[in-house]
C-alpha cells in the first residue's frame, strides 16, 4: 500500500498509521461477499420512482408567468409611487402675499436699475 493508496477519514484527511493496521486487521477479508444495495424499498416499490407530472422543475409556461406577475407588480408599484409623488409635490391652492410692501405701502424698488447707498434718502433723477 502506498502513500496515495493510505485510507482517508470521511473529510479527507489520511487516518493515522495505527489506525489504518486496526482496521486492516479487523476488516473482512477481501474475497468475502458484501451486502449489496438494493432497488426496492421495504414495500418492495422501486426506490428510483418517477416524479408525479414527470418534471423535476416548474415548467417554461409557469416560469414566464411568474416573471410576468413579478413584473407587473413592480410596474403598479411605480406607477402608485408616481402618482403619490406627484400629489404630494403639488404647490397650495392659494399664495399669502408674504412680501415686505404688502402692508406697508412701501413700493419695491425697480430691479432692472437698483440704486446704490440707501433708497429712502436718494431721489430720483434731474
Amino acid at each position: 500500500m502506498g502513500s496515495g493508496d493510505r485510507p482517508r477519514y470521511e473529510h479527507g484527511r489520511f487516518l493515522p498509521k495505527e489506525r489504518v493496521e486496526e482496521e486492516a486487521e479487523s476488516a473482512p477479508p477481501k474475497g468475502a461477499a458484501e451486502h449489496e444495495q438494493s432497488d426496492v424499498d421495504a414495500m418492495g416499490l422501486d426506490k428510483r420512482r418517477e416524479v408525479v407530472g414527470q418534471s423535476y422543475g416548474p415548467s417554461t409556461r409557469r416560469q414566464l408567468t411568474m416573471y410576468g406577475i413579478f413584473l407587473a407588480v413592480l410596474a403598479a408599484l411605480a406607477i402608485a409611487g408616481k402618482l403619490l409623488v406627484d400629489e404630494l409635490d403639488k404647490p397650495p391652492n392659494e399664495i399669502e402675499a408674504e412680501a415686505v410692501w404688502k402692508d406697508n405701502n412701501i413700493k419695491p424698488s425697480p430691479i432692472d436699475f437698483r440704486p446704490s447707498g440707501d433708497v429712502e434718502t436718494q431721489t430720483s433723477g434731474p
